[in-house]
């Protein structure tokens, strides 16, 4: 692994390494912010608890937003790592054109 590292690390874009980090973190840190919500006031944390359960089941794990929430955490990062590569192909391919 560490030679395969030392010999192809030098061809990863980190900018675009860092950017789709960023994206999947973004994602995460929504999903992540939401399910607290959820399971605070299922925990009977927040006040007027009942009602924002209610409000909230949605947004919990077996919820139409939370599974596309999930989704979301694998889209998205693929959408942007392919945009990148299909901006540096065009780009590559405006150089390489007479």
């Amino acid at each position: 692994m560490a030679l395969s590292w030392s010999r192809l690390g030098r061809k990863v874009n980190l900018g675009v390494l860092l950017n789709v980090s960023a994206a999947f973190l973004s994602v995460f840190v929504v999903q992540l912010a939401l399910y607290a919500v959820h399971e605070l006031s299922e925990a009977n944390v927040l006040p007027r608890a009942r009602a924002i359960h209610d409000a909230t089941e949605i947004l919990g794990p077996d919820g139409l937003i939370g599974h596309l929430m999930t989704y979301a955490l694998a889209v998205v990062p693929t959408v942007w790592l392919f945009a990148a590569w299909w901006k540096e192909r065009k780009r590559f391919a405006a150089v390489t054109t007479p």
